[in-house]
């Protein structure tokens, strides 16, 4: 079974998505108030236990991480 995390800086740990909307005010002119930046993996090959630890130790930092696996309105 292949699984899916998304991992995503807390707000105050946000700073290359600030960064990102910064330039994309600056450089394109256009009117956002908010970038997010969700990084995805793709997990395949390790049991339940295995997944669970790596979720908060390979693919995120918990104190400045959060992570989901499921999207809102998606399937996983």
């Amino acid at each position: 079974m292949v699984r899916t995390v998304y991992s995503e800086k807390k707000p105050a740990f946000a700073v290359e998505a600030a960064g990102v909307l910064s330039d994309i005010k600056r450089t394109l002119n256009i009117k956002l108030e908010n970038v997010r930046l969700i990084n995805r993996y793709f997990v395949e090959g390790v049991d339940d236990a295995d997944f669970a630890k790596a979720k908060t130790t390979i693919f995120s930092e918990p104190t400045v991480d959060d992570t989901i696996t499921i999207l809102r309105g998606l399937k996983e």
